[in-house]
């Protein structure tokens, strides 16, 4: 088998799984625990619960993008495919993470104009083929993240781009619900037409906590977490670049 059918087998791949992934931007892990009032000795709010909905959106967004880091996790169906994430983002750098599709799963780090790709036998022959598992073999994939076959899959270590995906919301804007606790923290909660509901914290950053869809499932999104971000050992690359 050629390098290049290997590339262009590998690329249909990953097409593949952000294909599947692209709408569904985390969705997942069991449903909220709310309190219906806020600690009358709540503190101090960040004052996003005077902004109107985009308003509250948009600094949702630069917060994100703001942070040190982020890590978002969920998981869920989207058409029919079971999805499980669990990505962290070093804003402007890069991240680490996991996708598991329908039972397999990828390993995904994404550093230094690069982006590397793991998984087993069974992941690449499915989405790849016979040929190009055995020549990729237990190697990391290495393409280069101006590839524009992986934009998709490289939304998802945009901790902006995350975020944002995560706020799109059905018909017109959401509405501003009362300012609630959620798993201990004061936040501004969104309600979309379809119910669903997505929760930014009204202390401290204006940084988006929770979503939870119209079916219960929740994201869960938190920051600043120290994690390690490097290449693999060149010795373990398959370089689909060259």
């Amino acid at each position: 088998m050629s390098r290049l059918q290997v590339v262009t087998s590998s690329r249909a791949a990953l097409v593949a799984v952000a294909t599947a992934l692209v709408g569904l931007v985390l969705v997942g892990c069991g449903p909220t625990t709310t309190d219906a009032k806020p600690s009358p000795t709540a503190p101090k709010t960040n004052g996003i619960d005077k902004l109107g909905v985009q308003q509250i959106i948009d600094k949702a967004v630069e917060a994100a993008g703001d942070a040190d880091t982020l890590h978002a996790k969920g998981e869920g169906t989207e058409n029919g495919t079971q999805v499980e994430l669990d990505v962290r983002i070093k804003p402007g750098k890069g991240g680490v993470g996991y996708v598991v599709t329908d039972g397999l799963r990828m390993d995904i780090i994404v550093v230094d104009d690069s982006i590397y790709m793991k998984a087993d036998k069974e992941y690449w022959t499915k989405y790849a083929g016979a040929q190009a598992a055995q020549v990729i073999g237990d190697k990391w994939a290495k393409a280069s993240t101006k590839q524009k076959d992986f934009a998709d899959l490289l939304d998802l270590f945009d901790a902006k781009q995350t975020v944002q995906e995560s706020l799109k919301y059905t018909g017109g804007l959401p509405r501003k619900g009362k300012p609630e606790k959620v798993d201990g923290q004061l936040v501004q909660p969104l309600v979309d037409r379809d119910g669903a509901k997505a929760y930014v914290a009204l202390t401290g950053e204006p940084r988006l906590v929770k979503v939870v869809d119209k079916d219960g499932k929740a994201s869960t999104f938190t920051y600043d977490e120290t994690f390690t971000l490097k290449a693999p050992p060149a010795n373990n690359v398959f370089d689909l670049t060259k």
